[in-house]
């Protein structure tokens, strides 16, 4: 191969690289969405509030905000006998690496939970660098609130004629369709080394069932899937509270 072909394969690669290097940047360092429960007045008085115990700290997204979900948790939780104090953090369309860039989470992972609930954006398994960003996430949040558990609870995947089946968004790979996702959803959760509920699988099960879980946007919960979202959870949070 002569100089000259050498030097364009070269710089064709570096081009590509450099690509994806910057979506890379752009994604993991955009500003942290923070309304309505990531605001520092929120978390303010978040640090102030006397909760009970057990007290279980929410971490995520719209998809714990619509609906309420760890309020529904603690529902559950009060009507097994087992009273549970719940706090959240989450926007909507918040991301955990960017999450973890704000200001004053620090202390409020360290405030002394005896378990956190972790949920990230939904399409984060469908692109490398995302998923990269989301296991250094998690890990930082494991490393603040230790020796707090960490339950990881996947996002169910879209439903069927979303448009993350045609289109998935920059170098992300489009999924064959909502069990591809699943599958894609807890290869990256369950390779974490924390408990992780199986809520995508047992959401497509349901929804197969004839169950009406989804939103009219096909993206987020109902009412009866937050109702479901919050008992996959609280199955799991059951015996990590024991």
């Amino acid at each position: 191969m002569n100089r000259r072909r050498m030097l364009l394969l070269a710089g064709m690669g570096l081009a590509a690289t450099g690509a994806a290097g910057a979506g890379a940047v752009l994604r993991l360092h955009s500003t942290p969405r923070r309304t309505p429960l990531l605001t520092g007045a929120h978390m303010s008085e978040l640090l102030a509030r006397e909760l009970s115990r057990p007290r279980v700290l929410f971490i995520g997204n719209s998809m714990l905000l619509r609906h309420d979900v760890p309020t529904r948790v603690a529902g559950l939780a009060k009507a097994d006998g087992v009273p549970i104090g719940v706090a959240t953090l989450a926007a909507t369309g918040a991301r955990l690496v960017e999450t973890m860039r704000i200001a004053g989470i620090g202390a409020v992972l360290r405030r002394g939970w005896d378990t956190v609930v972790v949920h990230d954006f939904t399409g984060t398994p469908l692109r490398a660098v995302d998923r990269w960003g989301s296991a250094l996430a998690i890990g930082r949040i494991a490393r603040l609130a230790a020796p707090a558990p960490l339950l990881l609870c996947p996002p169910f995947p879209a439903a069927t004629g979303h448009p993350v089946y045609e289109r998935a968004g920059l170098l992300a790979r489009v999924p064959d369709g909502p069990r591809d996702f699943a599958d894609r959803t807890m290869a990256h959760y369950g390779g974490l080394g924390h408990p992780v509920t199986d809520l995508p699988h047992r959401w497509l099960d349901a929804v197969g069932a004839g169950q009406g879980l989804y939103a009219r946007d096909g993206h987020h919960a109902s009412v009866a899937g937050a109702d479901f979202m919050a008992e996959r959870i609280w199955d799991a949070l059951r015996g990590m509270l024991a």
